[in-house]
């Protein structure tokens, strides 16, 4: 029979068969075992580098050290660009896109945006590979950054280039019009220079929009409508999603109602307000953990559903005892019960062991997940009949929460962003049939007592 300690020692074993610590590594050490290893394997791709890697950490702790994407990674480490086999096109060196970036800018007469860039057979999606970004390929090249130009342009040349817009477009030119039509920057430095459209649009000669006067949003009917859309979505809009959304009113309607210059903070707000509509009906803990659930259900969603089946709050029993599990993920590659956290602030763990959440300079502590993870793995692999290995991860949900000091423990820790790259990649060198897979989920639904949201 597996005890709690059988499975931490599973959980050690498979963290053990790296050769090395990779905390106790500087970075370039780090990036030339990621090098040499990506070379030797010569993967079909990320999926199957992690699939395959020995000494390699995982992508969600590569991810969390580097801040970078794995391309990005490789590059850095050093990789050879032709054995970068799973990028799109060929990348070339440095010297070539910086000269390609200098004769464009001759031909146009300013510096490229990304769109015209692509449009004179321009790769812009390399050029965040090599440099971090597009503007800092520009500055590299010598160039004015497109944001930076923008602010150099008089009112009176904003205005002209709006007469030219709406002369091109035969009407006076609306916000998505500046987005569209305008190759330097978007409407936003427009509205932010007259402080406002209809402004611009009385400076420009043109008669004034009556449609904001006849139809006036409350920031209270934004807010609804906002939350209809999170709902539908269970995440966040993007503001591209915010513009093509005929239900909404443009990004900077928005930002204008909620008098803030983020969407970040806007979304911040519509979570806050969206946790205490839960509040009025649930406990407080609850509502919370609801918001972070969906959020991580969200994220399950997009497992292959052929090869994984997917469980939402389910409460497993055995014998005279219960546990409440957030969720439970079957796949081919293991079986994972999964801990959902919406805390926020900065939570870490100190030399010691000890589990702490800072937030607004108040200390507090900070219960550690490490019982509640052993309690479901121990109460899963008896409903299992001892005869799989299951894994606990803890999922931090909240975007404002900060991890710290997570190698001080043996749980799987991480933020929600990274939670399916890690269920994909894990390999502890057991592999499940369809067979066994259909035979996990009836052992669970026979050992469940209330099963919700069950993916198939």
């Amino acid at each position: 029979m597996k005890t709690t300690d059988g499975l931490q020692a599973n959980n050690q074993i498979h963290k053990s068969k790296r050769t090395f610590y990779p905390n106790v590594l500087s970075d370039q050490e780090l990036l030339d075992v990621i090098r040499n290893e990506y070379i030797e394997l010569n993967p079909k791709g990320c999926w199957d580098f992690f699939k395959r890697r020995t000494k390699s950490p995982s992508l969600p702790y590569l991810q969390k050290r580097f801040g970078l994407t794995f391309n990005e990674i490789l590059i850095v480490a050093g990789v050879p660009q032709d054995k970068l086999n799973f990028l799109r096109g060929e990348v070339r060196d440095r010297e070539y896109y910086l000269r390609q970036l200098t004769e464009m800018a001759e031909k146009l007469g300013h510096t490229p945006t990304v769109n015209e860039f692509k449009q004179h057979g321009g790769s812009p999606h390399h050029l965040p590979l090599i440099f971090g970004s597009y503007n800092q390929a520009v500055l590299e090249a010598g160039l004015v950054p497109n944001q930076q130009r923008a602010k150099t342009y008089s009112k009176k040349q904003l205005c002209r280039i709006y007469k030219d817009i709406s002369k091109q477009i035969g009407r006076p030119a609306t916000a998505r019009d500046l987005d569209t039509h305008s190759d330097h920057f978007n409407s936003s430095a427009f509205i932010n220079a007259f402080g406002g459209l209809n402004q611009l649009r009385a400076e420009a000669g043109f008669e004034q929009s009556k449609r904001g006067r006849d139809r006036r949003y409350t920031k209270e009917q934004i807010t609804q409508m906002l939350i209809s859309e999170y709902k539908k979505k269970r995440d966040r809009l993007t503001t591209r999603e915010i513009q093509q959304n005929k239900n909404l009113p443009t990004f900077m309607t928005i930002l204008h109602y909620f008098n803030v210059h983020s969407l970040t903070e806007v979304w911040a707000e519509i979570e806050g307000v969206i946790a205490k509509n839960h509040l009025r009906e649930e406990p407080p803990i609850k509502a919370l953990g609801d918001l972070g659930e969906r959020r991580v259900a969200h994220q399950l969603e997009y497992l292959d559903t052929s090869m994984y089946q997917v469980f939402n709050n389910i409460t497993i029993r055995h014998g005279q005892l219960e546990q409440q599990i957030d969720h439970l993920v079957v796949g081919v590659n293991g079986i994972f019960h999964i801990e959902t956290k919406n805390h926020y602030g900065d939570i870490s763990i100190d030399r010691h062991g000890n589990w702490t959440q800072v937030n607004k300079s108040s200390i507090h502590p900070f219960t550690n997940p490490q019982g509640q993870i052993d309690r479901h793995g121990n109460m899963l692999t008896q409903i299992l009949n001892n005869q799989y290995e299951v894994t606990g991860l803890v999922v931090f949900s909240n975007r404002k929460c900060r991890l710290s000091g997570m190698d001080r423990t043996s749980l799987y820790v991480m933020k929600v962003e990274n939670l399916l790259s890690f269920i994909q990649t894990y390999n502890d060198g057991h592999r499940l049939s369809p067979d066994e897979i259909s035979r996990v989920c009836r052992l669970i639904e026979q050992g469940s007592v209330v099963t919700e949201g069950v993916l198939v």
